[in-house]
């Protein structure tokens, strides 16, 4: 009876279903998924209609209070994307990192490139054709999103070997070995 929704949070320089990521926003819409931004910085909790939470391609760091807000909505069981192209800034997301940390994931401050013809555009390294990791839990109408996407400028993906064993982590886009 009702439509799951998706949280963007906003106020760090973010991208949003109407400009950028376009494209993601007409399959959320047309997967019955309801959108809307957040600014965690003007509330107390995760509105608890939340399906997810969206941080795309923030320019900024989060303060740690609004990283706080977003650790006790992920202690409860929710979901968290986190979108991050490569950048030029000096920005080091340091309380970003350290939410994420503690979910065994950290994001390089790179660009990935590309060593393998058949993963790449002809003539750039940095226009990347990923491959969906093969044991993904997504169903099959959005695998077919995913079989032809381009990653221009994308940044590396770390998965961490921390004490927190309990949790599985497993990438959605893969790139070749070199």
């Amino acid at each position: 009876d009702e439509r799951p929704k998706i949280y963007l949070t906003s106020g760090h320089g973010e991208y949003s279903f109407d400009y950028d990521y376009f494209t993601l926003g007409e399959i959320a819409d047309s997967n019955g998924f309801d959108h809307e931004m957040i600014n965690l910085d003007l509330v107390n909790e995760i509105p608890t209609d939340a399906t997810m939470v969206l941080i795309a391609n923030p320019t900024s760091d989060f303060s740690i209070e609004e990283t706080e807000i977003l650790r006790e909505y992920l202690f409860d069981g929710n979901s968290l994307m986190v979108v991050m192209n490569s950048m030029d800034s000096p920005e080091m997301f340091t309380n970003l990192q350290d939410l994420l940390s503690e979910y065994n994931l950290n994001f390089g401050y790179d660009v990935i490139k590309e060593g393998d013809e058949n993963y790449h555009l002809v003539g750039n390294r940095y226009m990347i054709f990923p491959e969906l990791y093969p044991r993904t839990l997504l169903n099959n109408p959005i695998k077919d999103v995913f079989t032809n996407m381009i990653a221009e400028n994308a940044r590396s993906v770390q998965i961490l070997r921390k004490s927190n064993n309990y949790l599985l982590i497993e990438p959605l886009l893969i790139t070749s070995e070199k």
